[in-house]
């Protein structure tokens, strides 16, 4: 293969995030899950990296696992599942608390 080659596919227009389909979100913001994975549309589908972007939106406190696939050409599938609510805290203001204690965010 031409050294060229693989940048040139990486790089067109057929490749290009187009749609980013986000599962499971109630309290999280779309924006906020997506920024935290580095995902926008326009970019190219080989630069989405499943594995790093998982990690990323997991490590959002009201997130308890996520998953990220491309779908070639063009799409990423997000499903997040979210942590829930089972008691609110005096911490530094009203916080909700999941039930092993951690912090999910302000009331």
């Amino acid at each position: 293969y031409a050294p060229g080659a693989l940048a040139t596919v990486s790089r067109h227009p057929y490749f290009g995030v187009s749609q980013i389909v986000l599962r499971g979100a109630r309290e999280l913001e779309r924006d906020s899950v997506l920024g935290a994975a580095g995902l926008r549309v326009g970019m190219s589908i080989w630069s989405v990296d499943p594995t790093a972007a998982e990690e990323q939106i997991r490590a959002l406190a009201w997130v308890r696992d996520a998953s990220v696939r491309r779908e070639f050409p063009n799409r990423v599938l997000v499903s997040v599942q979210e942590r829930e609510p089972a008691a609110i805290a005096l911490v530094e203001g009203l916080q909700y608390l999941d039930r092993s204690g951690r912090i999910l965010g302000p009331v």
